[in-house]
């Protein structure tokens, strides 16, 4: 550890316009590295500050800045009488603040990033705390963080520790109150306790929590820490809509997963422990908070996590342990701040191994049938699992088993238990686990007494700002955000209020939506709605599961009241309406109010706009039943994206999808009653295609290659400002390098030239108008999904060649050859592009041959064609085991499952007895 009084990093001082004669009160340290467009504003919310310049020193230190960001600290220097500007050789922002910390001369020290504001009472309110503090007990000084638009300037009181200001000013008992913490470089601190016990920055941890680790210590050696809180001292957090803030960026460092808990949270617990000789309740906040932002980024679908090594999500998961042995079950239930779910805190409590309880038992509702609920969390591996109802010792099948996973460890095992509604005892290995139960309040181990007499004394001198106070400082925070005029935002607001008023009366209002829905229904033209099915597959467009499922209903249930929601000006519509399909326009009041109304709203998407046709923000959770009839089969692992939705029902196409769905090691919370494996509706029409297929005469064969996109490809677009640049990352980037080496390949080209293969490529969306500025190879033939429809060219290819595309199993459905050309799987599969393996392995399950070079995928091409474009026996073979039906009645099926939904039964899938009998306790 680096010691405070150590020789600091060499460094120049570029300015110094400090009075030296006198101490100031605060010593601000501001570390600067490339925020040349971003300084000027925070340097004039210095300016304003309305407290004496004398009390306020800025050591403002450059870490070896590429841009000019020193020079403005200079030139801010020289028109004010306490600014320090030294540089130095970047090091990062840990030794940078180190060494502002080694120049600071004032009682107390805080920090400033220098791209956010601060309010102008900004450091007089904290003077005015420490004046009332006549004995000298505060510990700490925390000020009030208000997150900023880094665009638009706008702030929010949505800071996730903005909760203990809302009391407004007062001094707390950290003992009595460990909710009341705060980590970042923004805290006030007293210089001499950090001199005292040698205590500075540790410039080792990087990229974030460097602060925190300082905090954690600095708080080890107070007994009873007291905090001021500033609520009315305003820190504007400026969140940059580029996300390239340190915090923003964070995630994708690997430090972050290997430094910060081993150098920041570890040694900041260890010391506690030597200190103190435990860990405080604030203490433990602190790490929890920090430690749940990781387990919740990997619990989102999109996340960054998904993308790190498997090497650094285990030594994370091995730190991970260790700090929880420093952590009690009771902080981690009693947890105030950045809760997580009750699953994740469940799983956290079985997976760290904090509970001596093997297992924790919830009850939920009773059924229609009498019987309960119960949700059973055990941590990983086998047990003897005893339960007893009505005193007697009962078989249980469990209607699910998900796998609670977190950086690729299971933390938890979770069974979903139905019941009969009579006491209930369980047992896992022989030790009794009773229902899971509030804990007691928590004991208090602090006075609040003295904090109570400054709180008195600091809100009886109270400023309160008034209406123009506030809106002159919204101003001041826009214009500094926006690098503009107060004046001129002034006039900008102005005008947008006008707009305001001239709009109140917009139909489009929330409001004003539900007003005409409401009228629709009262004047009784939604009774025809009442127990429908509203079936579509997007907003914008068909031809999916929707659409097939719905003209099968259409030709042979005449008795279900069924429609089909499809926006007016899509592609689709005239085609569907010339077929008969009683079609409602998407969006419209008919629609909503249909919404209202129904019992079955069925979609081949689970996004926000499926699943709640008529919006939620406006209506609320509708009554009807959803059913995800999927757009492809489900490979991959992609259980954070669906748990949680409103789904009661998912279909099924394969017996390892709906396995994974439902029972050993799924990482989904569906129940087996809620998934059918019932094939989909889409299958019929591909069935009955290839059962009408004649033989071909041609001796051209028809290759559809069709590859999936890349994450990081479209991060790299969408930061693109013109079409040229779109086509260097194009180009530059190994998709387009290997597929159209593929395309270019002589063995391909000269299969072309000899007239033997006709060769079709589906572009992604994504490529939008970039593909025409591309070297276009000869004889290829580009499409674009938004005007062909896939089941005819499907239908028509003799060979299909993709990456990691579910159509994959489509064509293999109708019998074609399909192979996966797979040049970046080691990178793709390992999470790059936030990509999360699943139950498939391509080697093993696959429907066709891995190719990993661009010659295989060629070769490949060519000896199936000189083969007679005939699938493999070894994958003719996995083709019989993958699909539990090959045949045309998918639909039914379908149908069949969701009017037991709807009559609350279950569907009989099939595969049940044998899964059953594996997964009885």
């Amino acid at each position: 550890m680096n010691e405070l009084n150590s020789a600091p990093s060499p460094y120049s001082v570029l300015e110094d316009s400090r009075i030296l004669s006198e101490r100031p009160l605060f010593s601000v340290i501001v570390a600067v590295y490339a925020v040349e467009k971003y300084i000027t504003s925070t340097l004039k919310s210095f300016a304003r500050q309305d407290i004496d310049e004398s009390k306020v020193e800025y050591i403002i230190v450059d870490d070896g800045s590429p841009d000019n960001a020193a020079q403005a600290a200079v030139k801010f220097a020289r028109k004010h009488r306490n600014v320090l500007v030294v540089q130095k050789p970047n090091g990062g922002v840990g030794q940078t603040r180190q060494l502002g910390l080694h120049l600071a001369r004032g009682e107390w020290v805080t920090a400033v990033d220098p791209d956010d504001l601060l309010k102008s009472n900004y450091f007089s309110e904290a003077q005015r705390f420490l004046d009332a503090d006549t004995d000298k007990k505060i510990a700490i000084l925390s000020s009030r963080v208000l997150i900023t638009d880094g665009t638009t300037g706008r702030f929010k009181d949505s800071h996730p520790l903005g909760a203990k200001f809302r009391r407004g000013n007062r001094v707390v008992s950290m003992l009595e109150e460990p909710s009341a913490i705060q980590m970042g470089a923004t805290v006030f601190m007293q210089v001499d306790v950090l001199r005292k016990h040698k205590l500075t920055f540790d410039s080792r941890i990087c990229p974030t929590f460097e602060d925190g680790n300082l905090v954690c210590r600095y708080l080890a050696h107070f007994e009873n820490p007291l905090v001021g809180l500033l609520s009315t001292s305003h820190y504007y957090y400026r969140k940059r809509s580029d996300s390239s803030s340190l915090v923003q960026s964070s995630w994708l460092k690997p430090e972050r997963y290997t430094v910060v808990p081993r150098l920041g949270y570890l040694p900041a617990l260890r010391y506690a422990q030597e200190r103190l000789g435990y860990t405080p309740d604030w203490l433990a906040n602190i790490i929890l908070y920090d430690l749940m932002w990781y387990f919740k980024e990997d619990e989102k679908m999109g996340s960054v996590v998904a993308a790190i090594s498997s090497e650094l999500k285990k030594e994370f998961m091995e730190q991970a342990h260790e700090i929880f042995t420093y952590i009690s079950v009771e902080q981690v239930l009693r947890m105030p701040l950045n809760k997580p779910s009750w699953r994740l805190r469940e799983s956290i409590i079985r997976g760290f191994n904090l509970d001596k309880a093997p297992a924790r038992i919830f009850k939920w509702s009773t059924r229609e049938d009498g019987t309960r609920n119960f949700s059973m969390l055990v941590a990983p591996g086998k047990h003897d699992i005893v339960i007893y109802s009505g005193g007697e010792p009962i078989e249980v099948i469990p209607e699910g088993v998900t796998n609670r996973l977190y950086f690729d460890e299971v933390l938890a095992v979770e069974y979903t238990l139905n019941l009969p509604d009579v006491p209930t005892a369980f047992f896992v290995d022989g030790i009794p686990c009773g229902p899971a139960k509030s804990l007691p309040a928590r004991e208090k181990k602090g006075s609040q007494e003295y904090a109570d007499n400054i709180t008195t004394i600091i809100r009886a001198g109270q400023h309160v700002d008034g209406k123009l106070a506030k809106i002159l400082e919204r101003l001041r925070v826009i214009a500094g955000i926006q690098n503009r005029s107060v004046l001129a935002i002034a006039g900008i607001k102005g005008w947008e209020y006008l707009q305001r008023l001239w709009s109140r009366n917009d139909i489009s209002s929330d409001e004003s939506i539900r007003q005409q829905v409401s009228t629709f229904t009262s004047s009784g033209k939604s009774q025809k709605y009442e127990q429908a099915w509203l079936i579509l597959d997007h907003a914008d467009r068909a031809d999916d599961n929707g659409e097939h499922l719905y003209r099968y209903i259409l030709q042979h249930r005449s008795d279900i009241n069924a429609y089909f929601l499809l926006e007016r000006d899509s592609k689709d519509w005239e085609r569907l309406e010339a077929e008969g399909f009683k079609l409602l326009e998407y969006g419209s009041i008919e629609a909503m109010a249909a919404a209202q109304n129904a019992e079955i709203v069925a979609s081949s998407d689970a996004v926000e706009e499926c699943i709640y046709p008529a919006p939620r923000r406006i209506f609320g959770n509708p009554d009807y039943k959803f059913v995800f009839l999927q757009h492809g089969i489900t490979k991959d692992d992609i259980s954070r994206w669906l748990n949680g939705k409103k789904i009661d029902l998912v279909v099924a196409a394969t017996e390892a999808e709906y396995r994974a769905f439902t029972w050993i090691e799924s990482p989904y919370e569906y129940k087996s009653s809620q998934v059918c494996l019932a094939g989909f509706p889409r299958y019929d029409n591909l069935y009955h295609l290839v059962c009408s297929r004649t033989i071909k005469n041609e001796s051209v064969k028809n290759i559809l290659i069709m590859p999936t996109w890349r994450q990081d490809l479209k991060t790299e677009l969408s930061e693109c400002t013109s079409t040229a640049e779109e086509v260097a990352v194009i180009q530059d980037s190994s998709f387009y390098k290997n597929w159209w080496a593929v395309l270019n390949n002589a063995t391909i080209q000269q299969g072309i030239a000899d007239g033997k293969i006709r060769v079709q490529m589906m572009t992604h969306p994504s490529f939008g108008n970039i593909l025409e500025h591309l070297p276009q190879p000869h004889g290829i033939e580009f499409l674009s999904p938004s005007k062909v429809a896939f089941q005819p060219l499907m239908n028509e290819a003799d060979l299909f060649v993709t990456d990691y595309s579910s159509l994959a199993f489509d064509c293999a459905f109708m019998g074609t050859p399909v192979a996966y050309f797979q040049f970046d799987r080691d990178r793709v599969l390992s999470g790059a592009h936030t990509y999360r393996k699943g139950y498939f392995d391509y080697f093993e399950q696959g429907l066709g041959p891995v190719l990993l070079e661009e010659e295989d995928a060629a070769q490949w091409v060519m000896q199936s064609v000189e083969g007679g474009c005939v699938m493999d026996d070894e994958y003719a073979q996995r083709r019989l085991q993958t699909f539990k039906y090959l045949d045309g009645n998918n639909s039914e099926r379908v149908v069949q499952a969701i009017e037991k939904l709807v009559s609350g039964t279950v569907f009989n899938n099939v595969a049940d007895e044998q899964i059953r009998a594996e997964i009885k306790l």
